[in-house]
């Protein structure tokens, strides 16, 4: 029941942020793609933006950071959200309007956490630390 709800939920606040615009100034984007934010995590981003007061708009995840010889120096990562559609080809139902047989979608919800290049610091060079 508690995972009808919570899927019901984020189901109706995600058609609700379709109508949201937000300015391109305040756009939160992906800090290795370049891509924006969806609807959800771009009000979740500017929210946690706003709050620890963060000048930078870019946001990556631990691997990406890594990845980019940078880690964390301070704070929590903000927990974003993603949804996948699986086909089911397994299962299927007659569509009423055509008398086709289509498959079964399947949405599932994931989170991750991702963190703003002012939490991230370039990690030293071994050979750097040997020098000093």
């Amino acid at each position: 029941m508690k995972t009808t709800v919570e899927r019901l939920f984020t189901e109706q606040v995600e058609a609700a942020m379709t109508e949201i615009k937000f300015s391109d100034a305040k756009n939160q984007i992906n800090g290795a793609s370049g891509r924006n934010y969806t609807k959800v995590n771009q009000l979740l981003l500017i929210s946690a933006q706003s709050e620890n007061k963060y000048e930078s708009n870019e946001w990556l995840s631990k691997e990406q950071a890594a990845n980019l010889n940078l880690e964390v120096k301070k704070g929590k990562g903000t927990m974003l959200f993603n949804t996948n559609i699986k086909v089911d080809l397994e299962n299927t139902y007659t569509d009423r309007e055509t008398g086709e047989i289509k498959p079964y979608k399947i949405k599932s919800y994931n989170y991750y956490y991702v963190f703003n290049l002012d939490q991230l610091e370039q990690i030293e060079k071994i050979e750097e630390k040997k020098g000093a």
